[in-house]
Formats: structure tokens, C-alpha cells, sequence
């Protein structure tokens, strides 16, 4: 009896570690599928409910990685615009490679639908700041090209919303266009 529940035991762990595999992309989805099936004689049940395991372990990772960038992407909007335009290449520059590897993050190396949400929301927002504080740089004074940009921004937050099916972007989009033309007409 204590090897039965040895073997069990084993197996559970194989299983779970095989759906760690797969779920972090270390071996080819085909592959991990056919020990799964092996392993688990064809259940299913028992796969879903370690896929759940794997993900919460993986979580956490995703999660101090989105906070991080929250807090560089805050940090790099306020230093733009506190440091003195001499020094404003500096922050612009280290915000544009944090929105590269912000997406590529997103792209390649992120697990959930709200980690991703999460890490395109921080790369827009880096993205409005730059454009907005480059705007203002060289076109002082120019509403028109201020306004554009800031269109440009929202329009491309509704594509993203669009083609991406993120709902807040969508509606972000949106409210920033409504936001906008009021502005405009109204001031």
C-alpha cells in the first residue's frame, strides 16, 4: 500500500511539473501534451487543475515585474518633467527603450491576459508622456500639434483596444477623443 501511494504521489508531481513545462513554453506543446496523456492515461481533470497550480506559481514573478515597471514608468514621466529641457534627452531616451522591452516582455515573456493588460497599459501611458514632452519641446506653443498628438494617441489606444480586444483601451480611446473635442470646443 505504501508504494501505491508512492507511485501516486510521483505521478502527481510529474504531472504538475510537465504542466509547468508547458505552460512556460520549455518544451514544444506537442511534446507535453503526449506525456500528459501518458501520465494521466487520457484524464483530463487532473491536468486543468495543475495548470491552475503552475499558474499561481508563476504569478508572482508577473506581478513584481508589472510593479516595477509601474513604478520606473512614473518615475521616468516625472523626472521629463522636472528635469530641465538640457537634461530631457536622458528620461525620454530610457523611457523609449522601456516601452521596447516593456512590449517584448508583454509579447514574449508574460503569462496572463492581465499581465499583458497590464504591462501595454504601462507602455501606453510611457508612450503619451514621451510624445506629449517631446510635443511640447519642440513645438512650444503650438496647440494644434499638442492636439494632434494627443489624437494620435487615443486613436491608436482604440485600435489597440480593437484588435487586441482590450476593453480599457478601447474605452480609453474613446473617452480621451470625447475628452478632447470638448476641450477644444470649449476652450
Amino acid at each position: 500500500m505504501g508504494d501505491g501511494c508512492r507511485a501516486t504521489r510521483e505521478k502527481g508531481i510529474l504531472i504538475k511539473e510537465i504542466t509547468f513545462w508547458k505552460m512556460n513554453k520549455l518544451l514544444p506543446e506537442h511534446y507535453c501534451d503526449f506525456l500528459l496523456t501518458l501520465y494521466t492515461g487520457g484524464d483530463e481533470v487532473h491536468t486543468e487543475s495543475n495548470e491552475e497550480r503552475a499558474r499561481v506559481h508563476i504569478l508572482p514573478k508577473d506581478w513584481i515585474f508589472s510593479l516595477l515597471g509601474a513604478i520606473f514608468a512614473i518615475l521616468m514621466i516625472v523626472a521629463m518633467y522636472v528635469l530641465s529641457t538640457k537634461y530631457m534627452f536622458i528620461p525620454i531616451l530610457l523611457s523609449v527603450a522601456a516601452i521596447i522591452g516593456i512590449l517584448y516582455v508583454a509579447f514574449r515573456k508574460t503569462t496572463g491576459q492581465t499581465m499583458r493588460a497590464i504591462t501595454y497599459a504601462v507602455a501606453a501611458l510611457l508612450l503619451l508622456a514621451v510624445s506629449v514632452r517631446l510635443t511640447m519641446l519642440l513645438a512650444e506653443g503650438n496647440d494644434l500639434a499638442l492636439y494632434s498628438v494627443l489624437i494620435a494617441n487615443c486613436v491608436l489606444w482604440l485600435v489597440t483596444g480593437t484588435k487586441m480586444k482590450l476593453l480599457f483601451f478601447t474605452i480609453s480611446g474613446y473617452l480621451g477623443l470625447v475628452v478632447i473635442i470638448l476641450f477644444g470646443f470649449f476652450l
